[in-house]
């Protein structure tokens, strides 16, 4: 035997050498996925251009395999998929949050809605028309709503809808977020939104009216 022949390695070897490091690259792999779910975030890729930002790139060992360890249920399963959903609000001041951020979401995509203030408070508003303003407690919305539409919500929902004496004798409805329905209220934001636009233009026509001549 050559002493090339002696140096080079033997297929068990070899063999060896790529079993130790598929199961390196399996426990990295691994490490990697646990790490990310006791951090709540997601694994598909990151800091990359068009993805958000905060989030963790799937490993290497995942992007050539085209599966995870998580999952081992075939090539390609969990390609672009996450691992584990970001964990839902669990205290009543995260609820509120989530509600908040929910409805001003939805509210802020609906025509001319535009972020503003009322009596200092963070308001939405529809042009220079108020839609819902958050109160000073940080967990209810005083809304605009028209009176019958007020009674019908308060029936319904009386957990969620509400009035105190201030708002008696005006056309709103003071919302508890924390059992807020998003359905509901996405429905209820809409027709303070439609209400806001009537009254923009009931002002607007107004405006353009001639005035009759003074004699």
């Amino acid at each position: 035997m050559t002493q090339s022949q002696s140096s080079a390695p033997s297929a068990a070897t070899l063999s060896a050498r790529v079993l130790v490091g598929g199961l390196i690259a399996a426990a990295v792999n691994v490490a990697l996925l646990f790490g990310a779910r006791a951090l709540g975030v997601s694994m598909e890729g990151a800091f990359t251009p068009g993805q958000p930002a905060g989030v963790l790139p799937l490993p290497a060992v995942v992007l050539a395999t085209g599966h995870c360890a998580a999952d081992p249920s075939g090539p390609g399963r969990d390609r672009g998929a996450t691992i584990d959903a970001m964990p839902g609000p669990r205290t009543d001041a995260e609820r509120i949050r989530k509600s908040l951020d929910d409805i001003v979401r939805f509210t802020l995509a609906l025509p001319e809605a535009v972020e503003s203030t009322s009596y200092g408070q963070p308001a939405l508003k529809r042009g220079a028309k108020l839609i819902f303003a958050l109160r000073k407690d940080l967990e209810t919305l005083a809304m605009v709503c028209g009176f019958e539409e007020r009674a019908t919500l308060m029936s319904a929902y009386p957990d969620t809808f509400f009035i105190t004496d201030h708002y008696l004798k005006w056309p709103s409805v003071v919302v508890r977020l924390l059992n807020a329905d998003q359905k509901v209220l996405r429905a209820a934001v809409t027709a303070a939104w439609e209400r806001a636009g009537a009254r923009a233009r009931k002002k607007r026509t107004a405006a353009t009216r001639p005035r009759a001549s003074r004699r």
